[in-house]
């Protein structure tokens, strides 16, 4: 168990959060010995509000955060302690919350591209919102732009389409960036400034035929990287991830799989400017355990909230190509015990809606496919425009994740002979 403490200063007329890019583990955080947020997994990012916790005059504020890492909670060196950044928010009361965007590209071809960006806006209540936001492209020309206004409804997102001609598109051979800049008013004055970095290009998987970029065919040619840095540590060191990154360019690795949970956002940022694919993978456990305390215990209550936090964070970045939502989890199996539990009891780790009548009604197909259908179900809630895998070690059809249908790649680990 280990304690952190610092002191900040923050405005007391602003609205005020804290990110942390990943606390390792069990983060419990507390402002002026008042707990603000818990979040048990140590990979992924989160952040909490805590503008209410703080002194009156916004001075001398005291930040504590409480980790503890429990033996056996990976089966691998998973790092200890504040290994990735904490940052301190500040913006006006109506403002673009953390991850308050999400930019998709539903056209894509040498001629022109389209883009959607939809804004998240808070506490705007009934004014009317005016977003006027620049796209500014590689070199640093706008190449767009739209100045929109309109009331906020029941917290919808702000909606705004743009038109691109002769797009530079993003692949790792031509990791070409562009920025959308959006600035919000309320009542004649600026309240935010939100920038989104974003790539365009276009993904498809065609059966029998595979995984085309910008409609080229093409192979990855990619490793599964765990998010140490070998005898450097867990603790994020952006210029010992270039130089990783340097090598397997040079080696001609152009996709990454991160093994096996939530990378630190620096290596994202590098993967989308260096010109890597990327397959984010959140899980090496769900509900069954592989280690004495590793994320079975967290699966049933934070598996909803942790995939809503990864995909936010990253839904944006041109890098990431596919989603995968586990690595080699038990519940693969026939004789997997989530797979022989009572309806009641399944309901309880089908804390996604599924009714214990619902259940019944699906006959017999068990509850380990069930599952799958309902991670995927919400994975496609929050991004549609990516295809979702999962790494499988049990390669018989058998497979609970591969009965249930909606995996859009199979994904197999090992097995080679087998496929």
């Amino acid at each position: 168990t280990g304690w952190y403490r610092t002191s900040f200063d923050a405005p007391a007329d602003k609205e005020v959060t804290l990110l942390f890019d990943g606390a390792m583990s069990e983060a419990c955080v507390y402002v002026n010995g008042k707990e603000a947020c818990f979040w048990p997994f140590g990979y992924n990012s989160f952040h909490c509000d805590v503008t209410g916790l703080l002194n009156a005059d916004g001075k001398d504020n005291v930040l504590a955060v409480r980790l503890e890492n429990r033996p056996q909670s990976s089966r691998w060196y998973p790092g200890a302690g504040l290994y990735r950044n904490v940052r301190l928010v500040t913006t006006e009361r109506v403002h673009v919350p953390v991850w308050g965007t999400q930019l998709t590209t539903p056209h894509v071809s040498a001629e022109y591209a389209s883009v959607r960006l939809r804004t998240t806006i808070r506490n705007a209540g009934d004014a009317d919102v005016r977003i006027s936001t620049d796209i500014i492209a590689p070199d640093g020309e706008i190449v767009a732009r739209k100045d929109n206004s309109r009331k906020i409804n029941h917290g919808q997102p702000f909606e705004q389409n743009f038109l691109i001609n002769a797009p530079s598109l993003w692949s790792p051979e031509t990791p070409y960036l562009y920025k959308a800049v959006s600035k919000i008013y309320v009542d004649g004055k600026q309240t935010d400034e939100y920038t989104t970095r974003f790539g365009i290009r276009s993904i498809e998987i065609i059966a029998d035929k595979g995984f085309f970029l910008n409609g080229k065919h093409r192979k990855f040619q990619g490793v599964c990287n765990h998010h140490d840095l070998g005898p450097l540590g867990a603790a994020v060191n952006v210029a010992a991830l270039r130089r990783q990154l340097t090598l397997l360019k040079d080696m001609g690795c152009d996709a990454i799989r991160t093994s096996h949970n939530m990378p630190t956002p620096e290596l994202v940022e590098l993967c989308d400017e260096m010109g890597f694919m990327m397959m984010l993978e959140p899980f090496d456990e769900w509900d069954i355990a592989k280690c004495e305390n590793g994320y079975h215990r967290y699966f049933n209550e934070w598996a909803e909230r942790d995939m809503v936090n990864m995909l936010h964070n990253y839904r944006n970045n041109p890098c990431v190509v596919m989603w995968s939502i586990g690595n080699e989890v038990l519940e693969q199996w026939s004789d997997a015990k989530a797979d022989t539990l009572s309806l009641e009891e399944a309901n309880l780790i089908l804390n996604f809606g599924h009714s214990s009548e619902m259940l019944a009604k699906e006959g017999e197909e068990s509850v380990n496919s069930l599952l799958t259908k309902k991670l995927v179900s919400f994975v496609k809630g929050l991004d549609p425009a990516r295809p979702i895998t999962a790494g499988c070690n049990e390669p018989n059809s058998g497979n609970h994740l591969f009965r249930s249908g909606v995996l859009d790649v199979i994904g197999y680990n090992y097995h080679n002979k087998d496929i």
